[in-house]
This record gives structure tokens, C-alpha cells and sequence, in this order.
């Protein structure tokens, strides 16, 4: 019993600093803000001016968080910061938009994770 739960929580450990340790998770949310890909993704989604300018500040003030949380090394605080973005963005985006938003973003960071994983083999 001992060895299980020994194993179970080595698998754990690992695959939390498997997580914490790639900051290729980040990288999406500081691409948010280069001007043609926020564009893109506001004509994505459709978002009038008011909603585009709400989302804005919302990736800015992501981006502020995540390099403070990286300056410090606190895995902890980035995912607080990840975890705000999606929060805030669904405050200000529709429940359509929002899962739009939601789908595109997690689905480019499983994609660089997988590049990631290929680049490694």
C-alpha cells in the first residue's frame, strides 16, 4: 500500500513540475498582445469597440501579471494570472464569444505543448 501511494505521488510531483516548468503555456497570452493577432482575433470573435477595448486591457493586464509572476518564479501566481485572463474574459466577452475565446486559446497552448513535446523527441 505504501508503494502505491509512494508512486502516486511522485507521479504527481512530476507532473506538476512538468507544468510548472514550461513557459511555452505563457507565450499565448504575450502574443495576445502584438497588434495584427489581437486584431485577428477580434475579428474572430466578432467584438464591437467597447468589448474589443475591455479585452484589451484585460491582455495587458495578463501580460503585466505573468512577466511579474515570472520575474519571481512563482508558478503559482502565473496560473492566478491564466486563470484571471479566462475569468475576466468572460466578464467581458459573450457567453458565444467567450467559448470561442476559450477554444482558440487553449487549443494553441496544446499545440505549442505538442511541438514542445515533438522537439524534444
Amino acid at each position: 500500500m505504501k508503494k502505491i501511494f509512494v508512486l502516486i505521488l511522485v507521479m504527481v510531483a512530476f507532473t506538476s513540475a512538468t507544468f510548472a516548468v514550461n513557459p511555452s503555456d505563457y507565450d499565448v497570452f504575450y502574443k495576445l498582445n502584438d497588434n495584427s493577432t489581437f486584431k485577428s482575433l477580434v475579428h474572430y470573435l466578432k467584438v464591437d469597440n467597447n468589448r474589443a477595448e475591455r479585452l484589451k486591457n484585460v491582455c495587458l493586464s495578463t501580460e503585466t501579471e505573468l512577466k511579474s509572476a515570472q520575474k519571481s518564479e512563482d508558478n503559482v501566481a502565473a496560473a492566478n494570472a491564466i486563470d484571471s485572463n479566462f475569468a475576466n474574459a468572460k466578464k467581458v466577452l459573450t457567453s458565444k464569444q467567450y467559448k470561442m475565446y476559450s477554444t482558440i486559446v487553449n487549443l494553441t497552448i496544446s499545440n505549442r505543448n505538442y511541438e514542445v513535446l515533438l522537439a524534444e523527441k
